[in-house]
């Protein structure tokens, strides 16, 4: 009989196995490589160990999420802060590194007449089509998630989000995008749905931005699944 083993679980271990092999080939000024380590691991030993917990909107509700500017990367805005609704690994490259980057993996989507986004490709997809929104507009998009109305949206409009991990838990984030449903939907926060639209894009007043939308053409409630979390794969 096979084990399940959550995906946060193995990314905790890679991040202690990350934490060792960084300390041993670039070791501490003092030189004392042993002591960083055994501090060091107590740390994510810790974090290993405590249970963990499936996050919900109430999640997104208490920490106050605010989009960033379209206009600027993470990296030169403040990468300390946990991320909304785009995935942006640009804190791992230079700009130009990470502008040869996201083109490589723009040539990933830009043929493809319609976009369904699962686990896998959830989150490449997602940073994607918010640095290339124009060239999207109208393509049929599709991916899971879980419903949050939030104070700020109103009508049949909701947000559809994954919680996601770009590499550890500093850089994680909720991601998704708002979506316009049918006129009389009536979903609760939390609610998990399959939704398939054509992207379009709104003027958002409480981000002040035009941003990405989805106009929903057909979508159907789902389970929650097994693994509710979604992770950044290059």
């Amino acid at each position: 009989m096979s084990t399940y083993i959550p995906m946060f679980t193995i990314m905790k271990a890679l991040s202690i196995f990350t934490m060792i092999s960084d300390i041993l080939m670039n070791p501490p000024p003092s030189g004392n490589a042993r002591s960083d380590i055994s501090f060091s691991l107590s740390l994510y030993l810790r974090e290993f160990f405590l249970p963990v917990s499936t996050l919900d909107s109430s999640f997104v509700k208490a920490k106050g999420f605010s989009f960033p500017s379209m206009e600027l990367s993470l990296s030169e805005q403040n990468p300390g802060v946990h991320q909304f609704l785009k995935p942006d690994s640009s804190v791992f490259f230079g700009k130009q590194g990470y502008n040869e980057f996201k083109s490589k993996e723009l040539e990933q989507f830009i043929n493809l007449s319609t976009i369904s986004l699962d686990d896998e490709s959830y989150m490449k997809g997602m940073e994607v089509i918010y640095n290339y929104p124009g060239k999207f507009m109208g393509r049929t998009i599709s991916f899971d998630g879980f419903a949050y109305k939030g104070e700020q949206v109103d009508g049949d409009h909701y947000f559809i989000f994954r919680f996601g991990f770009i590499h550890c838990a500093a850089d994680s984030g909720v991601f998704g995008m708002l979506v316009h449903f049918p006129k009389g939907t009536n979903l609760n926060d939390d609610d998990w749905v399959h939704v398939t639209g054509k992207l379009t894009s709104e003027l958002y007043q409480p981000f002040k931005q035009v941003i990405p939308v989805l106009n929903v053409t057909e979508f159907k409630k789902i389970a929650a699944p097994k693994d509710p979390y979604v992770y950044r794969l290059y």
